[in-house]
C-alpha cells in the first residue's frame, strides 16, 4: 500500500525533474536560436528570418507553472 508520504515524495521528485528538464530545454533552445540568429545577421544578401526570443522565457514560465496549476 502506498503512503501519503511516498506520494508526496514521488510528486516532489517528478516536479523537480520536470523543472530541471524545462530549464535545460530553455537554455538549449535559447542557445540554438541565438546561434542561428548570429549566422543570419551576418548574411545581408539572403532573405532569412530572424527569430525573436524575447517571449521565450515567459513561455517556459507558463510550462513551469503547469504542474502546480493542474494539481
Amino acid at each position: 500500500m502506498i503512503t501519503q508520504k511516498q506520494i508526496d515524495k514521488d510528486y516532489d521528485k517528478m516536479s523537480n525533474d520536470v523543472k530541471k528538464l524545462l530549464d535545460e530545454t530553455e537554455t538549449k533552445m535559447d542557445t540554438l536560436i541565438g546561434d542561428y540568429n548570429d549566422k543570419v545577421e551576418t548574411n545581408d544578401t539572403l532573405d532569412t528570418p530572424y527569430i525573436e526570443t524575447c517571449d521565450l522565457s515567459s513561455l517556459f514560465s507558463q510550462l513551469n507553472d503547469f504542474i502546480e496549476d493542474h494539481s
